[in-house]
């Protein structure tokens, strides 16, 4: 039975924390400093972000997926609505969520049209 792309998306966040014990919520703090200091980004920037900071590279990388997913429904994270093309070679510009942070301390107004600072 093929399994959903979310069943797919939890086992991958699942055995990534067996093999790294608390691997998700270590994800998840780089995730709330992240979103916090930028204004908005897609999962692939994070992911570049966590791994330079120290986060074991997961052996699959829909453990990700699972990382965004309990961050949104945590209110760390919202989708902006819009989407943009990943730039790993192998993605081939697959189009992606762009996210912003949800956090009262962002550094970022939402209504801004640009990335400056507050």
């Amino acid at each position: 039975m093929k399994l959903s792309k979310d069943q797919a998306i939890e086992q991958a966040e699942m055995a990534q924390n067996k093999k790294v014990n608390n691997w998700s919520e270590k994800a998840i703090q780089l995730l709330r400093v992240y979103a916090k200091s930028v204004r908005d980004f897609i999962t692939e920037d994070f992911r570049e972000y966590a791994e330079a900071n120290g986060l074991e590279i997961p052996t699959e990388p829909r453990a990700y997926g699972g990382v965004m997913v309990r961050a949104k429904n945590a209110g760390i994270i919202q989708s902006t609505g819009n989407y943009r093309n990943m730039k790993h070679e192998k993605s081939h510009s697959c189009p992606k969520m762009v996210w912003e942070s949800t956090q009262a301390d962002c550094i970022f107004r939402f209504d801004q049209t640009c990335a400056t600072p507050c």
